[in-house]
């Protein structure tokens, strides 16, 4: 009888086991948890970073499609394209452009369009009037009515000046100038524009340069 007793006693569960988990168990589970933590942290940090250079990128492309698309647009349609030499402030490019009122207008209206790159501000500028300008008065300009193009903007070493005017046959301007980004390289704008008013008259109001 005391035997059978005994064997019972082995034989039952122990309750205090059964009860709850172990101090093992509950580091190893504490411990899955932060390296699930960690491991979920790690994506989204990833994923931001990897958001931030894209938004980055984009804004660097960004500002320098609209300095490119100004300008082209104006030297485009101009009938003569001159610089300013660089300075300690920076370097102006001058344009008079033509443009037509209407799809039925034959004789065109002109137009002195003007950008400028400020070293102080590291930013383009542009601005456009129909009244008559002198180089003398916009070779070192107010930029205070001016409107800004892009932030930023850098010249590459060995780069002498942004704005390069082609003097011979077809009027045109060489653009070298950088956006950078603030993630990678940035955006290089680097083109030649040509004017595409061949024959047109430079004389005339308004006198741009």
């Amino acid at each position: 009888m005391r035997m059978h007793r005994r064997s019972a006693r082995r034989d039952a569960p122990d309750a205090s086991r059964e009860s709850g988990f172990t101090l093992i168990e509950l580091i190893v589970s504490a411990s899955l948890s932060l390296l699930v933590l960690l491991l979920v942290g790690t994506l989204v940090t990833g994923a931001l970073r990897g958001q931030q250079r894209t938004d980055a990128v984009a804004a660097a492309s960004n500002q320098g499609a609209l300095v490119s698309d100004s300008i082209s647009t104006a030297v485009r349609s101009s009938v003569g394209v001159t610089s300013g030499p660089l300075t300690s402030r920076g370097q102006i490019l001058l344009a008079r452009v033509a443009s037509l009122s209407s799809a039925a207008a034959t004789t065109p209206t002109w137009r002195c369009h003007a950008w400028y790159y400020s070293i102080a501000d590291d930013a383009v500028y542009t601005t456009s009037s129909a009244s008559s300008w002198g180089l003398k008065a916009t070779s070192n300009p107010d930029l205070s009515g001016w409107n800004r193009l892009a932030d930023g903007v850098t010249l590459i070493e060995g780069v002498t000046e942004p704005f390069t005017v082609q003097e011979s046959g077809v009027p045109g301007v060489y653009l070298d100038l950088v956006v950078p980004s603030e993630v990678g390289r940035g955006t290089r704008i680097q083109k030649t524009i040509k004017s595409q008013t061949i024959g047109a008259t430079t004389t005339g109001a308004p006198i741009c340069f």
